[in-house]
């Protein structure tokens, strides 16, 4: 499944090291900087430096014009070989037909020395192929998804950035720095240039990297879930008063905190039936070791009823919320029922392993 999904990708890279690229692509996917970073390979190799003015065409959804897209399409390149058309955030599969029936004849029709480029950069990239014409529009492209990277690629990729401002980080480190980004190469830009200015060592630590990054939602959710279950309530309030301040939605930090819980009783059972922590990341679809052992070595240290109360209470924070209670008093009171609850709470430091 992931060799078919990722084949487009992988097809895009061959040809445009074989300088043999396409003549239509779809480009989307959650990964930005990659498609980003690939138009650009495409604007090198296609268009010539101080040409732009005659073969790069753009378009976006509030300008596209399917007439001047036909004289786009037909312009012949200057000093090139070929013309390049790149259309931003404009779903032609959501047109009206009759603009949908040209712009699929004139493709059926495009000349050698053109190439499209239909890029999703804010809007969600979806065809409805019960639509007439769309599934002939979407067979003529080459459909490309940019997925976040693996982890080796996002490692060795933070690695090298490091290493080119003169900073050293460690693989451990760098898997943490992915994980609290979301994985996500513009913010991971971002984030390895503030902490390389902050840090006066050569070597990045940890602790550099919590002084200067706000983690994604989610792992502020591991971050909270943590400090809860070594009962350092005041470390989780803090947290979850920040996730607020960013005005995160507070049904989705209550879905976050709940699904670790809902993880750590999955590693519960795994560790009971004999399983390992590769299998606890399968089945939970956790991308890093190091937040998997977090999970392994927690459930240790509490029982199959304990994380069965944590789940509980967290449904039935749910069920306040969506019953219209004030959303803050619901997550501070959660956090404080699942600090304390029962006196049951929290993991039990002397239990074996």
């Amino acid at each position: 499944m992931a060799e078919r999904k990722n084949a487009g990708y992988k097809k895009l890279q061959k040809d445009i090291n074989a300088g043999d690229v396409g003549n239509m692509y779809i480009f989307h996917g959650e990964e930005k900087y990659l498609q980003e970073y690939y138009l650009n390979k495409l604007r090198k190799m296609l268009v010539t430096e101080g040409m732009e003015e005659f073969n790069l065409k753009t378009f976006n959804a509030s300008g596209f014009d399917i007439n001047l897209f036909d004289e786009a399409l037909n312009a012949l390149p200057v000093m090139s070989e070929k013309t390049l058309i790149e259309i931003h955030d404009y779903s032609i599969f959501k047109a009206p037909e009759d603009t949908r029936k040209r712009f699929l004849e004139l493709l059926e029709d495009m000349p050698e020395y053109a190439c499209v480029v239909m890029s999703f950069d804010t809007i969600e990239f979806a065809v409805d192929k019960r639509l007439k014409h769309n599934s002939k529009l979407l067979g003529l492209f080459q459909t490309v998804e940019f997925e976040i990277q693996q982890q080796s690629e996002l490692v060795g990729g933070i690695k090298r950035r490091y290493k080119a401002l003169g900073k050293e980080i460690d693989t451990q480190t760098a898997e943490y720095l992915a994980f609290i980004t979301g994985g996500l190469m513009t913010r991971i830009i971002s984030e390895i240039e503030k902490t390389a200015a902050y840090t006066a060592g050569s070597v990045i630590t940890k602790d550099c990297i919590d002084a200067v990054t706000i983690p994604v939602l989610d792992a502020a959710a591991y971050k909270l879930t943590d400090a809860l279950l070594q009962r350092r309530y005041d470390a989780a309030a803090g947290i979850l008063d920040t996730l607020l301040a960013m005005q995160e939605a507070a049904h989705r930090i209550l879905f976050s905190v709940s699904m670790k819980y809902r993880q750590l009783m999955i590693a519960k059972a795994c560790r009971e039936s004999g399983k390992n922590v590769r299998e606890l990341m399968d089945m939970c679809g956790i991308r890093y070791e190091f937040q998997a052992r977090g999970l392994w070595d927690t459930a240790a240290k509490v029982t199959m009823e304990q994380c069965c109360q944590y789940v509980k209470l967290c449904s039935d924070a749910a069920l306040r919320l969506n019953s219209g209670e004030e959303a803050k008093a619901v997550l501070a009171g959660l956090l404080i029922e699942l600090t304390y609850s029962g006196g049951r709470a929290g993991v039990r430091n002397d239990a074996k392993r």
